[in-house]
């Protein structure tokens, strides 16, 4: 295998205290003692805090799944993200 699928979440009451970098980063740890070449990941879209924390960390939106998600009769996209390793 060379891509690894990654979801990540964090409890409300935790967020803010730098819990996701240590996360990714054991991804990121992971992936490479495994030799994967690339991460993927599904963000929804109004998710604007998740969406520039993995831009931030060099993952790219590729697309999309339009209405992915239906919480209380609203839908939802589902962004997808890819981070190349190699």
């Amino acid at each position: 295998m060379h891509v690894a699928e990654i979801g990540t979440w964090v409890i409300k009451e935790y967020r803010d205290l730098s819990i996701g970098h240590f996360l990714l980063d054991s991804d990121f740890k992971f992936t490479k003692t495994n030799n994967f070449e690339k991460l993927v990941i599904k963000v929804r879209s109004s998710n604007d805090k998740a969406l520039n924390f993995y831009i931030k960390h060099g993952f790219e939106e590729i697309g999309r799944f339009r209405r992915q998600i239906k919480i209380d009769s609203r839908y939802e996209d589902h962004v997808l993200m890819e981070k190349f390793l190699i």
